[in-house]
């Protein structure tokens, strides 16, 4: 049986909704900011890469192929997001999420092969 929610409840989930879109909103923004600036060639790249993601391994060998030692640090922080948003849809399109969870040993092998990129 549900419960009715109550007004104090109504109103927080409506707070955290606007404040979801609002997010959601600005790292729109940002990604168009980056993607209109200097490093638009690598961002166009990695961002091609990730609308056609299959497996983490393409993405590290993409990661390590670019020279982030010219990127700044706020357009690898919007890249960042857009790679965290593509890995965990990723992961719920093949429902790998409960797997690695309860394996710790292959999240760690997963985290020591992409540490170099970053």
């Amino acid at each position: 049986m549900k419960r009715r929610l109550s007004d104090k409840q109504k109103k927080r989930l409506a707070a955290n909704a606007k404040l979801m879109r609002w997010w959601r909103n600005w790292h729109a923004e940002q990604l168009q900011e980056a993607l209109a600036g200097v490093h638009r060639d690598v961002l166009q790249r990695v961002m091609a890469q990730l609308k056609d993601l299959r497996s983490a391994r393409e993405l590290v060998n993409a990661m390590a192929a670019e020279d982030w030692s010219v990127v700044d640090a706020d357009t690898r922080s919007v890249l960042l997001h857009e790679i965290n948003v593509a890995i965990a849809a990723l992961r719920e399109s093949r429902a790998c999420l409960l797997s690695t969870i309860r394996c710790p040993a292959r999240r760690l092998a997963r985290f020591r092969s992409s540490k170099p990129c970053l």
